[in-house]
């Protein structure tokens, strides 16, 4: 009896915790709005700032439909498998936390990261174009690099066919820092995408 409310009151300051760390993060997407309306022209300001908005409205969308069951599924051996909606079970990866709250932490740094993608193409691209950017960032690319380094199924397929990675996914492990190893490739590309000027119009 002892061990079980004790077992309790432990999930209940994990679950108050990663509540409270869901919410500072999430208001990394007001800071990074205003540095990049800061970096950008005036007339400009209105259209960083919605993109800013945009990326959580629809990066949520994508990440729980698509991204949350890649990043988090069983495993095919390179990623997990495709869960629509997130309905399966996730306890492996959540443990002691609700799987609703374990999700919305997930939630926030995926949006963050299609945040710092927005500071990268600021003034570059039109508003649609992005809004597609910021959904593939959500629902594939964060998820992959995620998969990799944090899912409780190992990769084995990736572990085995490609051993050069297999340093970077021991060594990255529980690091949140070095996910933007892979993130930042996408931006990468974005910039070259963009010097083709392929997403300007």
């Amino acid at each position: 009896m002892l061990s079980e409310r004790i077992d309790l009151m432990i999930m209940s300051a994990d679950t108050i915790w990663i509540a409270i760390c869901t919410v500072l993060v999430f208001f990394m997407q007001t800071g990074f709005a205003m540095l990049e309306t800061g970096f950008t022209r005036k007339k400009n300001s209105c259209n960083v700032i919605m993109k800013n908005i945009m990326d959580f409205a629809v990066g949520s969308i994508f990440y729980w439909i698509l991204g949350f069951g890649i990043m988090f599924g069983a495993t095919t051996g390179v990623v997990g498998v495709i869960d629509l909606f997130s309905n399966g079970n996730y306890s492996a990866a959540s443990q002691t936390i609700p799987q609703p709250v374990f999700m919305a932490w997930q939630l926030v740094f995926c949006a963050t990261s299609a945040t710092i993608v927005s500071g990268a193409m600021a003034e570059r691209t039109a508003f649609k174009s992005y809004l597609i950017y910021s959904a593939v960032m959500s629902a594939v690319v964060y998820p992959i690099s995620g998969c990799w380094i944090w899912n409780a199924n190992p990769c084995t397929l990736i572990s085995s066919s490609f051993l050069f990675l297999v340093p970077y996914i021991q060594l990255s492990h529980r690091r949140v820092a070095d996910t933007t190893l892979f993130i930042m490739d996408f931006i990468l590309n974005g910039r070259i995408i963009l010097s083709q000027h392929i997403l300007i119009k």
